[in-house]
């Protein structure tokens, strides 16, 4: 038997069809408000983090590991193969800005297994890091009854966790299968 999952994260609204997308804002994935300090603070404006969050330039500012690539046909990235138990992230250094007063990321996510009841577990888990640690996760959890997942997931990131300065945003996709001799299929 073969199971299998197919993860598309990271892709535009470009796309036609009920295909899933991440950054379903299109280029609007991780918004920051920021405003200046001072007597003569500017007003706040709205910064876009996220470079080609929509893929529509490759892989360009993105970091992937294996397997996870980029379809540039659909914009997006995903990971496909065998796999009896996986663990890979993609992920995009990002400046935080001084004076941060806002932060949300949203994306829309897709988890599907072909053969779930072959699945153990699978969840995608989206991360800030700074200074080697992460500072805020969250985590979108498939499981047999709700297969395919896919939704908008959209969150406020508390200002009071980030730092002006270099962080990484990280998408990591975990799958377990049953235990069994055979690898499982992703799609």
């Amino acid at each position: 038997s073969q199971a299998g999952l197919s993860v598309t994260p990271l892709i535009s609204s470009a796309i036609e069809g009920s295909t899933s997308l991440l950054d379903a804002l299109d280029r609007r994935s991780m918004n920051v408000t920021s405003v200046g300090t001072g007597a003569a603070a500017a007003p706040a404006q709205v910064l876009q983090l996220v470079r080609n969050g929509d893929f529509s330039s490759g892989s360009a500012y993105w970091s992937l590991q294996h397997p996870w690539i980029v379809d540039t046909s659909l914009q997006c990235a995903r990971v496909s193969g065998s796999y009896t138990s996986l663990s890979a992230s993609i992920w995009q250094d990002v400046s935080i800005p001084a004076g941060l007063q806002k932060a949300t990321l949203s994306f829309y996510y897709y988890l599907y297994a072909s053969v779930p009841g072959l699945v153990d577990s699978m969840a995608l888990v989206a991360s800030i890091w700074q200074g080697g640690k992460p500072v805020w996760s969250t985590t979108v959890v498939w499981n047999q009854n709700t297969n395919p997942l896919e939704g908008t997931l959209s969150q406020s990131i508390p200002a009071s966790l980030l730092s002006s300065g270099p962080a990484t945003l990280n998408f990591t996709l975990y799958l377990d299968t049953k235990k069994e001799d055979t690898k499982k299929e992703v799609e």
